[in-house]
């Protein structure tokens, strides 16, 4: 719904953009003749590698240049006097130095900059522009896109994976094109999204699992693509988090589950640059499978261990059969993947461009997964003035996609193997070829764009506006050609197409006026407001009762159709005040304050506070020189931000039902009440006073350098409360109505420690080790539902009780004894509670992450990395199951361990899932490789400047003591069976595969 704080924020809009627009171009004053330049090289300490993309700049100025691929720079125009020139470039500790510029000379300049792990002068993106991490009070986090050549990273999703601190990439499955999600310090919200927020140049994008047809329950399964893996990580030039609402507020509601900003690669001054990289690779199904069991007697009868017990039966054999691993049997296939890409850039003074191109082929390790992708991107740059700056951003990706059945699904490929029987044609239900006919596809076509302008009207002040557009149009396709399924009515043929388009609008403008108000103090004050809409409309069609040989719907006996709208617009304000003390204090203070479509029409704004101190204390006249400990930072924020309520949770509406008036003509009626035979179809009580959750966090920490920052260590802790929390709260049925409605009456709480160490252990002509450790811990707690709602189950086993973590496993204990010590655990022998009890977290609580880097005689590189994650458990929905059917090992095999036998007699008999509750802890070497650098005489024989080939693999090995195929899986996909996305099992899910790739990469 749209209040009037809209209609007041567009004339807002207009009176601030209305007058930049009609601005005249100011009068370009004459050319002084007392003017030189400065000009000279930027290389790393050692002088010999070349930095390309170095920013150097005159302090105080208004003039500067990026270095070329040699890193040689030259700024002309340069008035006559001393000059301070600063040079800043990622990785590398910023350095200056004073220069004399005299009339019609050039003053040479040159800088060898040493390696900073962790730099306090590096530049992050703020939602104010950039901004040296020594300015901040919060923690970000940052990923360099160049690993993804040098380590051959397939997806966007992989990048992020296990690369900063409490930034979680919870995978699905492993199936090619299956979506993950992602937890950044935890999860808050019991009813809404618990995803971040995500940026492409400025663009906000759509962060949607892009499930099919908008359920996690249908035939297709629980896997579902990420829009996330939309974006080529090819073109990334570097990631930045911003992990919590210290350092989220002035990005407002929907900011709280903290924000992704993706900057892609531009182009830069200088000659043209050529990249191109093929790759090539092979994917396996490397996993363990367990086998299907059963005993018999002499005669070839079954007996189960329970008859034994019994003394019903004696056991003369235990049969098995791999229906999955048999060579014989096994659905899986040899999968192989290619990619091919090219980017070129360069420019002059005035443009600079970059464009780039991918193409990519998958086919995954079953049959009917495949995956094609074709993305394309062109970025340019434009000086148009001395002081004003233009950008443009564009990227388009096309893609299809085709899964498998899996999951919790009766036509899965697994679950038909998992529950079958003891011979090679005992499949459970159907046959993997009888499931290959089954056709589940996805087609997108996205494009995803965004226009910056940075003017500089006066030395103190810069204005910056920027626009962005992310349009996705998706076409869902499910197919069961007739005769295929012979089961559930779709003997007969069936065809589910969906169609979705989704557009998202961003737009920004923020003004940041600078003043040096004494000597010693500086200060920064910024004002901005932001525009932001996001709508999706849905047709859905299907078609039943096909004549044979036929696909289309307009075939189809019988069809019906679906529609869905949805829209949601937000429009805020912000103020920040950064004050500064000889550049090494720093106190920021902020306001933002939001109206959005989805607040309830009593409530109007929200408005959000922040503070935040930066201190680099080894900067102080008082701190001692030549100590061990060269650089130290101090930091502390508070800040808050929100999560608006889902689209229409505040508001009213009906559902028109077929009537009779009393005298007896046929008409339309209204009622809240659902039809009971589509619940899908239901009205809304809505709820006017409805305003959107709100999460404070307070963060301290501190950043510190040794041995000349050689070693770096990050600390930080943090405490994020969220209130108002969006709880379903029931409404009693007498009112004849709805169930219920959604209420601001929930409060939770994330606390936990982030620690990132890194190092240059080794450094030598002959030897380079780069070291790296990130972890945490994260303690999640629902601290209320609310009056009057009582703790509620979803998905299996989890629930959502107050005083324990969000989405927690609760069960019924139980104890066992072989009280005859005969080695097989009878259902007398095994006692079961009455009470539901806690038992884990279904989320990791602690991470931690390893990686090392070998550099020799800069020609070889060798790399590892090593993931662990523990601290929860994993309900093994797959081994229950299948102890329920009866053909599990724990059912038959007397050798089986009597924990594992109590555990299936407790479930079967007992009805707890308890014993398949199951400790996930595990730690995964998550990639390793080797890169070889040819020597440039090698390179010159194809005119290339530089050539590399590397060699990668992916999930290569698990340690755990979960029991299942993998503890990394989860049925219900990248979406959850709930909005928050707390769903977590494991019931027939294809796990996570190995891939080995080769890549070649050439620059000209």
């Amino acid at each position: 719904m749209e209040t009037s704080w809209f209609a007041r924020g567009r004339r807002v809009l207009l009176r601030i953009l209305l007058p930049v627009a009609l601005v005249t171009v100011p009068a370009v004053s004459q050319a002084q003749a007392q003017q030189g330049a400065i000009a000279g090289r930027v290389t790393d300490e050692t002088g010999t590698q070349p930095l390309e993309g170095a920013s150097v700049f005159l302090q105080g100025g208004d003039v500067g240049a990026v270095t070329d691929a040699q890193g040689r720079y030259r700024i002309e125009g340069v008035a006559v006097g001393q000059w301070e020139v600063r040079v800043r470039f990622i990785g590398f500790e910023e350095a200056s130095q004073f220069v004399t510029v005299a009339a019609g000379q050039t003053t040479t300049a040159n800088f060898g900059l040493a390696i900073a792990a962790v730099g306090v002068d590096e530049l992050v993106v703020t939602a104010t522009g950039n901004q040296r991490k020594r300015e901040l009070g919060n923690s970000i986090g940052t990923i360099d896109g160049d690993l993804v050549e040098e380590a051959a990273i397939p997806t966007f999703s992989d990048l992020l994976n296990a690369r900063v601190s409490n930034v979680q990439i919870l995978n699905s499955g492993g199936t090619t094109g299956a979506g993950s999600r992602v937890r950044v310090r935890g999860a808050a919200s019991v009813s809404l999204n618990n995803e971040p927020l995500i940026y492409v140049d400025g663009a906000r994008v759509s962060n949607e699992s892009g499930d099919f047809f908008g359920d996690a329950t249908n035939l297709a399964g629980g896997q579902a693509p990420s829009r996330l893996d939309d974006i080529n990580p090819e073109d990334i030039e570097s990631i930045e988090i911003v992990k919590g609402p210290s350092a989220a507020t002035l990005y407002g509601t929907q900011a709280a589950n903290g924000v992704i900003r993706i900057t892609t690669k531009k182009g830069r001054q200088g000659q043209t640059r050529w990249r191109f990289s093929v790759e090539g690779g092979l994917i396996n199904d490397a996993n363990d499978y367990p086998a299907n069991f059963q005993g018999v007697d002499a005669d070839g009868n079954t007996c189960s261990l329970v008859q034994v017990a019994a003394g019903s039966c004696q056991q003369a054999q235990v049969q098995s059969f791999n229906l999955l691993e048999n060579s014989s049997t096994s659905p899986f296939r040899q999968g192989d993947r290619q990619r091919v890409s090219a980017n070129v850039s360069g420019g002059g003074d005035a443009l600079t461009y970059f464009a780039s191109g991918l193409w990519e082929r998958e086919d995954g390790a079953l049959p009917a997964n495949d995956l094609g992708r074709v993305n394309l991107r062109a970025n340019l740059g434009a000086q148009a003035l001395d002081n004003l700056n233009l950008s443009l951003s564009t990227g388009y990706v096309s893609s299809a996609v085709s899964l498998p059945q899996n999951d919790n699904n009766i036509l899965g490929f697994h679950l038909n193997g998992l529950f079958g029987g003891v011979d090679p044609d005992s499949w459970f239900a159907f046959t993997p070829e009888e499931l290959e006919t089954i056709i589940v596809d996805q087609r997108i076509e996205r494009f995803i764009g965004s226009g910056t302008g940075d003017w500089d009207p006066f030395q103190w002040l810069n204005v910056r506006a920027s626009g962005g557009l992310d349009v996705t149009n998706r076409k869902d396709v499910q197919f069961f050609p007739v005769g295929a399924i012979q089961a559930f009515g779709l003997d007969t043929g069936a065809r589910q197409v969906d169609r979705f388009q989704s557009f998202t609008y961003t737009a920004d403008v923020s003004s940041t006026a600078r003043a040096q108000l004494t000597s010693d103090i500086g200060s920064q004050t910024s004002v901005g407001l932001q525009y932001f809409e996001e709508s999706v409309e849905g047709l859905s069609t299907v078609g039943e009762n096909f004549p044979a040989g036929s696909a289309s719907q307009a075939t189809a006996a019988t069809t019906t159709a679906t529609e869905e709208t949805i829209t949601s617009k937000t429009f805020g304000l912000f103020v920040q005040e950064q004050l500064s003390y000889k550049d090494r204090i720093f106190l920021t203070g902020a306001l933002r304050g939001d109206d959005n479509s989805a607040f309830g029409e009593d409530f109007d704004i929200v408005v959000y506070p922040k503070v935040s101190a930066s201190w680099v204390i080894s900067e102080e006249p008082f701190f001692p020189e030549g100590s061990v400990l060269s650089t130290l930072r101090l930091r502390a924020a508070w800040g808050e931000s929100g999560n608006q309520p889902g689209v229409t949770d505040a508001v009213r509406f009906l559902r028109g039902v077929a009537a009779t008036s009393p005298e007896g003509v046929d008409g339309t009626g209204v009622t809240f009440v659902p039809d009971p035979n589509d619940p899908s179809t239901f009205g809304g009580l809505g709820n006017p006073n409805l305003k959107p959750e709100r999460s404070q966090e307070l963060e301290v920490g501190f950043d510190l350098g040794l041995a000349e920052d050689r070693v770096n260590l990050e600390l930080t802790l943090y405490d994020k409360d969220t209130q108002d929390a969006l709880v379903f709260r029931n409404i009693a049925p007498s009112v004849g109505a709805v169930s219920g409605r959604f209420e601001n009456i929930g409060n939770s709480q994330n606390r936990g420690i982030e620690l990132g160490l890194s190092t240059l252990a080794i450094d030598s002509r002959a030897v380079k080790l780069n070291l790296s450790f990130t972890g945490s811990v994260n303690d999640n707690e629902l601290v209320e539902l609310g009056e009057g709602v009582e703790p509620f189950s979803f998905g299996f086993e989890q629930r959502h009780a107050p005083g324990f973590p969000l989405g927690a496993y609760w069960e019924r204990p139980f104890t066992f004894s072989d009280a005859n010590d005969d080695g097989i655990i009878a259902p007398d022998e095994v006692t079961v509670g009455d009470t539901l009890v806690f038992i884990d977290d279904a989320i990791p609580t602690t991470e931690f992450n390893f990686r090392a880097a070998v550099d020799l005689w800069d020609r070889v590189q060798v790399f590892g990395l090593l993931d662990y994650r523990g601290g929860h458990s994993l309900h093994n929905n797959t081994s229950e199951f299948r102890c329920r059917l009866g053909n599990s090992q724990e059912r038959h095999d007397p050798s089986t361990p009597l924990g594992v036998q109590a555990a299936c007699i407790a479930d079967a008999f007992g009805g707890t899932e308890a014993g398949y509750i199951e400790n996930a802890e595990f730690l995964k070497l998550r990639e390793v490789g080797a890169t070889l650098k040819a020597p440039d005489s090698w390179a010159r024989l194809i005119g290339a400047d530089r050539a590399s080939l590397t060699v990668a693999g992916r999930n290569l090995f698990t340690w755990t003591h979960y029991s299942g195929v993998d503890p990394e899986v989860n049925t219900f996909g990248a979406q959850g069976v709930d909005n928050a996305g707390f769903g977590q099992s494991d019931f027939g899910t294809a796990p996570p595969v190995r891939l080995w790739t080769a890549r070649l990469n050439l620059h000209f």
